[in-house]
């Protein structure tokens, strides 16, 4: 079998600006012993060229974009105190003495369910204001995180568990340390502590937490690498 690109016996004329651009189709000439003008006269199969990615190759990077997908809505929708007492070992009742005794969100549950405010007036008025973001369910803690996106802010809140300050440890160990979470950089450590928990200073936090991690200075990783995929751990966090 010989290859020959197919071209047209007409006499070319100039090439205008319309025509400049044109598709090159490989066509297959059977090869014989028979005379030049023969296997002219004989017909050209044209033999498609076949796409780069099979139907089989798209279907399995649909299929896999589809799990990711399901994986990072079963993670977002997830409870926050379920997923914490999953991945921390500790109760309910740990987290909701924890929030109590912790300065600040103990002063923020005081406020929304009894009402009371703090004598420093400076204190006090920054309860206030910010009081309108947290909420309190079955005594425990939470704040409502509203990220950029378009759509009613109902639409896009995200319900984040309020970690007091003796508990900052444990969610850091779950979600850097663990091994499902594969020590990731520091951005991808706090955007996946971010969807379910929150304190306040929580990237700085953060960061010192990765820059002085042992494992990660001895792998030479970098910190902000965002190479880290989300992989949510198995467990019933809904409600």
């Amino acid at each position: 079998m010989r290859r020959f690109p197919l071209q047209n016996s007409a006499p070319r004329k100039p090439a205008s600006a319309s025509t400049q651009y044109r598709d090159e189709i490989e066509v297959t000439f059977t090869a014989t012993d028979q005379s030049r003008k023969e296997t002219n006269q004989q017909r050209s199969v044209i033999q498609p060229v076949q796409s780069e990615h099979s139907d089989e190759s798209k279907h399995e990077s649909v299929s896999a974009i589809k799990a990711v997908t399901e994986a990072d809505n079963q993670y977002r929708n997830a409870d926050p105190l379920l997923m914490m007492i999953e991945t921390t070992n500790l109760t309910q009742g740990k987290i909701q003495a924890a929030q109590n005794e912790d300065e600040e969100a103990g002063q923020m549950l005081q406020y929304i369910e009894q009402n009371t405010l703090p004598q420093d007036k400076k204190k006090a008025d920054v309860i206030v204001r910010e009081s309108n973001h947290y909420v309190v369910s079955s005594g425990i803690l939470f704040h409502h995180y509203y990220p950029r996106g378009k759509g009613h802010l109902s639409d896009r809140v995200i319900k984040q568990l309020v970690v007091p300050k003796s508990l900052h440890n444990d969610v850091l160990l779950s979600y850097h340390d663990a091994i499902i979470a594969a020590h990731p950089g520091i951005d991808r450590t706090y955007h996946n502590i971010r969807m379910k928990y929150y304190w306040k200073r929580m990237y700085s936090d953060i960061e010192d937490y990765v820059k002085t991690c042992i494992e990660c200075q001895q792998g030479k990783t970098n910190p902000h690498s965002k190479k880290s995929t989300l992989t949510a751990a198995s467990g019933n966090w809904s409600i």
